[in-house]
């Protein structure tokens, strides 16, 4: 008859310590989970991978418990203390003054924002405008360049047929002289 090897590790374990017998399948299997107790048992011969990760884990640990305690006295240091001679008038005229210090720097950073909205906004618009602008610059660049290309070709064209009638004008000039 064989009974069910998978009693779990805590049961196993106490009836192997109270000296129950525990049926098991195959002797292997107990002398393994033996030789896992004692590796399990001592710290000194845990894995390596393990033990870098656990003190990883120990450092992270420590150092932010660390930085939670700097936090909490960093609070404490700078948490308000009334003034136990100040007057509940004073008190109240200054606990008016901090709302009002605070009414006035929510006023201004909501002052803010809304400058920085318009300046965006304005921004844009002004991209828009002059990139219409720009693209317009363009195109007449663009024409102007070729319009001045034909006129430099039609002046070097004009240019020529000045040099030609000169020259023409001049033999004929010639003739009329020779003439005479």
């Amino acid at each position: 008859m064989r009974k069910s090897f998978l009693l779990g590790f805590a049961g196993f374990r106490e009836a192997a310590r109270s000296g129950k017998c525990v049926f098991v399948a195959k002797i292997k299997s107990i002398k393994s989970i033996f030789a896992f107790w004692r590796r399990s048992d001592r710290i000194g011969d845990m894995e390596i991978e393990n033990a870098g990760f656990i003190g990883t884990g120990l450092v992270v640990l420590t150092s932010l418990l660390g930085a939670y305690y700097l936090v909490l006295r960093i609070r404490e240091f700078h948490a308000e203390k009334p003034d136990p001679k100040l007057t509940y008038v004073t008190y109240s005229h200054m606990e008016k003054v901090r709302a009002e210090m605070m009414r006035c720097v929510s006023d201004a950073v909501q002052d803010l924002r809304s400058l920085r909205a318009e300046i965006r906004e304005e921004t844009r618009s002004m991209h828009k405008c002059y990139s219409r602008g720009l693209d317009e610059a363009r195109e007449l660049i663009s024409r102007n360049a070729q319009n001045i290309s034909s006129l430099v070709a039609q002046a070097q064209i004009a240019n020529q047929r000045i040099a030609e009638l000169s020259v023409k004008t001049d033999r004929l000039f010639m003739k009329s002289k020779e003439a005479e």
